[in-house]
Formats: structure tokens, C-alpha cells, sequence
């Protein structure tokens, strides 16, 4: 089975752009294979995405969990379930936006999470860093991708997967120019990391 006109719903955390630049390059990849994508995103991610095809808004949650945070949950699940089972996506999508996964659970459809943070939940602990430290932030990013039936981690660190069957690890493509440049390293530029 191609991809020609399926459909795809593709959820964007709305903090930060990071989110949606990231995810409009997938979602360009993807209708560039024939699928079709609607993508829902939260406030900072709506006017970057909007340029590139349709979007619909959906509130993010708060990073604090508490009752507001319970009742808007329960409002953005059942407005998932509900574009779920009326549009029939082949899988949902989701950039860091937990009720974007659940829904996809509830209504009997994949659910791939896609994120940086999932590099502590999913990846083995590279050596050196506490166990503490690695096992507190693996519990936050795993309840962030709760329902993910598949995880792909983004990220520039090359770690191996916990379960190689269910995560995958990609790294960013880098321009040829930055690649060549990395072949002789100078000790004195720049770094920048993000994390």
C-alpha cells in the first residue's frame, strides 16, 4: 500500500519554535511522499505551520501539573478522539503533545511520539551522567509520550535505544559545508549545544 492521499494528523507542542521548525520539515517530507497531513499546534507553533498547509489550533499544556491542567487533558482528548474517528488518520503524530497520542490510543490508531526529551526515556544512559539525574528526566519525558505505539528520538547525541524494535534515533542532516568543517575540527570555535 503507497501513501498516495492517506492522511496523517500530526501534532505540535506550542512552546517555542523548536517544535514546529523541526516538524515542518517532517511534514514537508511527508506530503512530499503523497500523504496527506493536517497538522494541529499549539499558539507558538499555529502561525509557523499555518504557511505550510492546513492547521488547526489546540491548546498545549501547561508544563505544571494540577487541576486545570487534568480538565484541559480531558478537553483536548476528546477533541482528538473525535477529529480521530471522523477522518480516520493512517497514524497520528505527535511533537511533544500527550493528548495528540492518547486520543490516537483511544481511537484504535498508531501513535508515533517524536521528540528530543525522549532521548532519557528511551536511550541507554551514556556514561558519566548520574543515574539520579538520568532516571528523574526519563520519567518526565515518558509520560510526555504515553499511548506512542513507536518513539523517534531526535537528537545530535548518538545513543542506542532501549528497544531498537519500538525507538529509532535520528540525527539531524547536516549541509554539506557544516559536514566538511567537521572534518578538520578547530579546538577554538564555537559550540552550541541544545538540549
Amino acid at each position: 500500500m503507497g501513501a498516495q492521499g492517506k492522511l496523517v494528523h500530526y501534532y505540535v507542542h506550542g512552546r517555542g519554535m523548536g517544535h514546529a521548525t523541526r516538524s515542518l520539515a517532517v511534514m514537508g517530507a511527508l506530503r512530499a511522499a503523497g500523504f496527506r497531513v493536517a497538522a494541529f499546534a499549539g499558539p507558538d507553533a499555529l502561525e509557523v505551520l499555518r504557511r505550510a498547509g492546513p492547521c488547526r489550533p489546540v491548546e498545549s499544556l501547561p508544563p505544571r501539573f494540577g487541576p486545570r491542567t487534568l480538565w484541559r487533558l480531558g478537553t483536548r482528548l476528546a477533541e482528538g478522539y473525535l477529529a480521530a474517528r471522523a477522518e480516520r488518520p493512517c497514524v497520528v503524530v505527535s511533537d511533544s503533545d500527550l493528548p495528540g497520542l492518547l486520543a490516537a490510543r483511544l481511537a484504535g490508531l498508531g501513535a508515533i511520539a517524536v521528540g528530543h526529551g525522549l532521548l532519557a526515556g528511551a536511550c541507554q544512559r551514556p556514561p558519566g551522567v548520574s543515574p539520579g539525574a538520568w532516571r528523574r528526566e526519563a520519567l518526565k519525558v515518558r509520560s510526555s509520550s504515553l499511548g506512542a505505539h513507536r518513539q523517534v528520538v531526535v537528537s545530535f547525541v548518538p545513543l542506542s535505544p532501549l528497544d531498537p524494535s519500538r525507538t529509532l534515533v535520528a540525527a539531524p542532516i547536516l549541509p554539506p559545508d557544516l559536514l566538511a568543517s567537521q572534518r578538520q575540527p578547530d579546538p577554538t570555535a564555537p559550540l552550541v549545544a541544545y538540549f
